[in-house]
Formats: structure tokens, C-alpha cells, sequence
């Protein structure tokens, strides 16, 4: 595999800083014995933390994803040492711009734009 991630197929830039986490769900319950049940939810809830340094035309793209309500998501995962695909969505997407471009008809700067891909 080439790259980190790829939303709906597409490939995108490979990014300044990836950090994947990853959580397993439980639920608590108290039985009436006054004892507390620990029920395992899910296994492998994936959550990346990924920002890039892109020009204008990524940042369109970037700002495309974060609107849509699910994005395939195909990453790689260091625990694994290999690729997993998932359904996720943007959370805390947070554009900056970094430097003004001089040529404001080539390119609208420089952005860093980061947030968090959740997995469903």
C-alpha cells in the first residue's frame, strides 16, 4: 500500500502526523446483587488523528469529505503492519492558513488542515 489514507478511493497527500487509537466498547451495567457487569459492545473502534499542509486545491477536497455523512476510509494501521478499511467521518476539521500566496490566481495559500476520522 502507498500512503496512509484513501477516502472513496482517492488518495490523498501523505499527511505531517497520523496517529491512529484504538478502542474496544463496553458497557457497564449493576446487577441487583449490587455487582458490576462489564459487557464487551465492540472490538476495534478506530479513531485517526491526521493532519496535512496542503495548497487551495486540497483544501477544497478536504473540505468536500468533512460535508458528506460517511467516507470509506481505507488507512494503514502500524499495529497490524497493513491496510483496514472502514466507514468513518470528520470530526474537528480546523483549516489554517499558514502563508498567503503571492500569485492569488495560481493558488489561495498555503493551509494546514486537521481532524479526526471516526469510525461508526
Amino acid at each position: 500500500m502507498h500512503g496512509y489514507l484513501y477516502f472513496n478511493g482517492q488518495k490523498l497527500p501523505d499527511p505531517d502526523s497520523y496517529q491512529v487509537n484504538i478502542d474496544d466498547i463496553t458497557q457497564e451495567n449493576e446487577a441487583e446483587a449490587g455487582t458490576t457487569q462489564v459487557i464487551m459492545v465492540r472490538r476495534e473502534q478506530y479513531e485517526i488523528d491526521v493532519s496535512f499542509t496542503v495548497k487551495s486545491k486540497w483544501l477544497k477536497e478536504l473540505s468536500q469529505y468533512r460535508n458528506m455523512d460517511e467516507i470509506n476510509v481505507r488507512f494503514y494501521d502500524p499495529g497490524k503492519d497493513g491496510s483496514e478499511t472502514r466507514i468513518m467521518r470528520i470530526r474537528g476539521y480546523k483549516p489554517s492558513l499558514i502563508k498567503e500566496s503571492e500569485n492569488i490566481n495560481r493558488t489561495n495559500g498555503i493551509w494546514e488542515v486537521g481532524f479526526t476520522l471516526e469510525e461508526f
